[in-house]
């Protein structure tokens, strides 16, 4: 009998001139399966692939989907059997369809978002169950990954007896593609940079030999497609690995990137062998990649993990090279076998197709499944094993909270007992402080007073401290003024002093003019000479008694200066002696020095005369 399927997916299928992911060859696979047995097959895609794709094809139109809109998709198709590509789709399923459900678990989905950035693996993984739980036939590529997914199926409910988990492998088309190596010895690495999967250092290694014999490494990869804004599809954003910084200066490495899916099978065709060999962490453990099952298919032997279900097979066909991740020694080794023993390789090139012809063609393959859709049956719900484990640690919480409220209760009524005491004892301090406060405050009154006494005190004495300070402002200002008159009449008296002195200077000249005179003039007579010595005498004694006053003058003018820090009433009598002395006596000895100059000279003048001598007018 014929059925109904409708596919659902978040993967989109190989279509003309796009590059197609692992998930959307495993879909095919399935869909050309069940169309090969003749069911109708309808496939629902994500709306935001027809926003990207604006030549998808019409078949895959009518049922596009939001996540949270399959359900609606689903009674609108009213198919006989659901399938779905991956639990993470179904979770969005309402749990009551009554049409069979049927997921198909590609891959181990949490542990790869487990490698992804902002991940729940916690919640991934409680969803993970309870999505399971719904399910009424799981389908797995291998038997690692049955015995993998068997526990959480187990976990969800499934009968331990019987569990509705099939083994499904990976299928490729049944008609093979011709082999076109070229003459060039081309190693292909292809697909999708994921988080978990990590080629280094084998991949370096490899480079590095082919670049020593002339070959070429062509890496056909790129990162993970965002599929859509959303929670489910959006988590491949920023999840890709750059290989270009580990093989950066390697002649032989080329950068195809990612090829529409039917010219990339062109250049696997062409190409002498792939590169398929990754560090092991628990994902990888469990993967069988449709990128491995393509290189065999296009006849490509590979180089492979030697810890992956599909490690046996090729071993036992001779399909390729089956190496530890680190062996970097075997990897040039396998690579220098393909220069070296061309023959070799293109048997583990026809082993390989062999390998996928046997044992990996979508009629070989799809037989679990297509058992299901001919005859769906809903499985009978049963709790899962994880709601068991929840209702006893609901009762063994109900019994710990009742325990708890027990224990709350005696703590209760302790902590009111011991509240009563420290009720008791605050009062006590409460009275103890209220009296400590009162005699405080009592202090505080008595220094407040004698603050304000003393503070009357302070401002008495201020006040007449100021007073007293202008009385003294007002008699520094009067010696300031006296000062400065006394400072004015004594450089009065300097410059006078000045001119004296330049009077005597001029005086002095004349004198020392006039003894010349005299000295020429000695035999003039001995009564013109007595006089001339007398006179001589006499200028003398005016001549000591002038250098006194210059000094006294002097001497009164530091005075003067020292007397502008000292009180003037304390040196007033001493400066008027010495004003005395500069302005009475000092005139008067100039006075009668001039006169008595000019007398001499008169009696010098006429004694001149009376000799008949020569006279001088200066």
């Amino acid at each position: 009998m014929k059925r109904t399927v409708l596919v659902i997916t978040s993967e989109l299928p190989p279509l003309p001139g796009a590059p197609v992911a692992g998930g959307g060859l495993r879909v095919r696979g399935l869909v050309e399966a069940l169309r090969g047995a003749g069911h109708q097959v309808l496939i629902s895609l994500p709306a935001a692939l027809a926003d990207k794709h604006p030549d998808l094809p019409e078949e895959y139109r009518p049922y596009l989907h939001e996540p949270e809109t399959l359900s609606r998709i689903v009674y609108e198709a009213m198919p006989q059997v659901v399938l779905v590509e991956q639990w993470g789709l179904a979770s969005y399923l309402d749990p009551g369809l009554p049409m069979p459900l049927a997921i198909d678990l590609h891959g181990p989905l949490t542990l790869e978002n487990a490698f992804k950035t902002g991940s729940n693996y916690l919640s991934d993984a409680l969803t993970k169950i309870e999505t399971l739980g719904r399910a009424d036939l799981l389908l797995c590529p291998g038997r690692v990954q049955k015995a993998y997914f068997l526990a959480w199926f187990l976990m969800a409910g499934a009968s331990p007896q019987c569990p509705p988990l099939a083994l499904v492998p990976l299928g490729m088309p049944p008609a093979l593609p011709a082999r076109q190596p070229g003459e060039r010895v081309r190693v292909v690495f292809g697909g999708l940079t994921w988080p978990w999967i990590d080629p280094f250092p084998g991949l370096r290694a490899a480079a590095e030999a082919l670049a020593e014999r002339g070959g070429e490494l062509a890496l056909f990869v790129g990162p993970p497609p965002v599929v859509a804004d959303h929670p489910l599809y959006g988590g491949n954003r920023g999840q890709g690995k750059d290989y270009a910084a580990e093989l950066a200066g390697l002649a032989s490495v080329a950068w195809p990137g990612l090829k529409p899916h039917g010219e990339l099978l062109e250049n696997y065709a062409a190409a002498t062998a792939a590169f398929d060999l990754y560090a092991p962490n628990a994902e990888r453990e469990l993967a069988i990649t449709t990128r491995t099952l393509e290189y065999l298919w296009c006849g490509l032997p590979v180089i492979y993990g030697d810890y992956g279900e599909l490690a046996g097979p090729i071993r036992e066909a001779g399909a390729g090279w089956v190496l530890d991740p680190r062996d970097v020694a075997g990897v040039r080794a396998a690579v220098a076998s393909l220069f070296d023993d061309p023959e070799e390789t293109a048997r583990k090139s026809q082993a390989a197709q062999r390998l996928v012809r046997e044992r990996y063609t979508w009629d070989r393959v799809a037989g679990p499944l297509l058992a299901f859709v001919d005859n769906p049956v809903k499985r009978s719900p049963a709790p899962a094993l994880i709601a068991g484990f929840r209702d006893y640690y609901r009762s063994e919480s109900d019994r710990k909270i009742r325990e708890g409220k027990e224990k709350i209760g005696e703590l209760h009524e302790e902590m009111r007992r011991k509240a009563e005491i420290w009720e008791a004892q605050r009062r006590e301090r409460e009275t103890w402080f209220e009296n400590e406060l009162r005699k405080k405050e009592t202090l505080l009154e008595s220094w407040r007073d004698k603050a304000e006494s003393l503070q009357s005190e302070v401002a008495a004495k201020l006040a007449d401290q100021e007073k007293l300070a202008a009385e003294q402002t007002a008699l520094l200002a009067q010696a300031e003024t006296r000062f400065a008159a006394l400072e004015n009449a004594a450089e009065e008296r300097r410059l006078h002093g000045l001119d004296l002195e330049r009077e005597n200077d001029r005086l002095r000249e004349r004198l020392a003019q006039t003894e010349s005179d005299l000295v020429e003039r000695a035999a003039a007579g001995e009564a013109a000479r007595g006089e001339a010595e007398r006179q001589a005498r006499h200028l003398g004694e005016l001549s000591v008694e002038i250098n006194r006053l210059r000094f006294e003058n002097e001497k009164l003018t530091r005075e003067l200066a020292d007397a502008r820090a000292i009180p003037f009433a304390k040196f007033r009598g001493k400066w008027a002696r010495r004003a005395e002395v500069v302005l009475v006596k000092l005139p008067k000895l100039v006075w009668l020095f001039s006169v008595n100059l000019l007398t001499n000279g008169k009696q010098r003048l006429r004694s001149g005369r009376a000799a008949g001598e020569p006279t001088d007018r200066t």
